[in-house]
């Protein structure tokens, strides 16, 4: 992120724990190899948003975490396979957040509570958010538009946004018609 000049820097996980309201969990552990957060110096009203976990066996956080938040799954079936959801029972697992965001009355309880976004990577709802808030960002005026390559240079390197080069396409052959 430095090219857009955000301070980002490399910080424990233990320190992570203890000061962040919301952590994001978006790293490419092992199957078997996690957790990468312990869960002991979590704040009590902390939301943790996993988006890591994408194999049967990989897990970014401890079940007991888990266990004891409100866990909300982008898509439950697709979670209990492949994300974190993979650790609870069915019961432990609160609605979805199609669900939820069709009935805000679950979360109001939840406003001091430690809860957890299991993303999987449901598209169809990536895109609704995204739609709702850019709607929001330009409604009010805020935030800042970037441009982003559709089209990486190098297509097994997404992260490349130097610019495609292009040739241009061949100039068709001529046609021959009887005259």
């Amino acid at each position: 992120m430095e090219f857009r000049g955000l301070d980002v820097r490399v910080a424990a996980p233990d320190d992570v724990e203890s000061r962040a309201d919301v952590i994001c969990t978006a790293t490419s552990v092992d199957v078997g190899k996690g957790p990468v957060l312990n869960g002991a110096r979590l704040k009590t009203h902390a939301h943790i948003h996993a988006i890591g976990a994408d194999l049967p066996g990989q897990a970014e956080n401890p079940s007991a975490v888990l266990e004891d938040a409100f866990v909300c799954p982008d898509h439950v079936e697709q979670a209990m396979w492949e994300g974190e959801c993979q650790q609870l029972t069915p019961e432990d697992i609160g609605p979805s957040t199609l669900d939820l965001a069709s009935d805000l009355s679950f979360a109001e309880p939840l406003r001091f509570s430690r809860t957890a976004f299991d993303s999987t990577g449901f598209a169809l709802q990536v895109h609704a958010a995204f739609d709702l808030f850019y709607g929001f960002a330009h409604r009010f005026g805020i935030g800042q538009s970037i441009r982003l390559e559709s089209v990486p240079s190098d297509a097994l390197n997404p992260d490349d946004l130097t610019p495609a080069i292009r040739t241009p396409a061949p100039a068709p052959a001529p046609s021959l018609t009887a005259g």
